[in-house]
């Protein structure tokens, strides 16, 4: 789910599945699409718009890994 691991971080907006999903303590961040900036964990201030966006190609794999 989007935002799935969220524990403090506060005005993030996440839209798609597992859109920020990694997201912690980050603050600030907008994450539209499937896997939108789903590997940011304490960033803040980031923008991803679209499938895989501002995703590092690993969480990509293991996401697809656990699908499987």
């Amino acid at each position: 789910s989007a935002l799935g691991s969220n524990t403090s971080g506060s005005s993030n907006t996440a839209m798609g599945q597992a859109s920020l999903f990694a997201n912690t303590t980050g603050v600030q961040n907008t994450g539209i699409g499937k896997d939108a900036l789903c590997s940011v964990t304490t960033g803040n201030n980031n923008v991803g718009v679209g499938e895989g966006s501002g995703s590092n190609s690993l969480h990509r794999v293991t996401r697809e890994q656990r699908q499987n």
